[in-house]
């Protein structure tokens, strides 16, 4: 049986210091170095064909999808039926342009959400412009 009543040293009952914990740290950090690396050049090819948009897909895509937004609002609207005919047009021919780029479709689908906030007079101007 262990004697309870023993003084106990210092450095007995202590936690390992900083440098004891960074040399058992860096003991287990040196083998999955290698295999980090790896996983991070595997991550790095997946998240490959996810491209991010840049600024010209940015701003085709929001024009296009208002073009887009405004066509299906004035279909109805007479004096404006052609003309929704002609914004569905251009904002086929925009994403013609762009679907090759990368992270167009992605920003295409936000500016679109945000384009059905627009009102008809808005999109009646739009039209006109056209």
């Amino acid at each position: 049986m262990k004697n309870l009543n023993r003084r106990v040293k210092k450095s007995e009952g202590r936690k390992p210091g900083f440098i004891g914990s960074l040399k058992i740290s860096l003991a287990y950090l040196i083998v999955p170095a290698g295999a980090g690396a790896l996983l991070g050049l595997a991550a790095g090819l997946a998240f490959a064909g996810t491209a991010v948009a840049g600024f010209d897909e940015k701003v085709a895509a929001s024009f296009a999808a208002k073009y887009q937004v405004c066509a299906l609002k004035l279909k109805d609207t007479p004096g404006y039926r052609l003309k929704a005919l002609g914004l569905k047009a251009k904002s086929d021919e925009i994403g013609r342009d762009k679907l090759g780029g990368g992270g167009y479709i992605e920003a295409f689908q936000k500016e679109k959400k945000k384009a059905w906030l627009l009102t008809k007079k808005e999109c009646k101007r739009f039209a006109d412009r056209l």
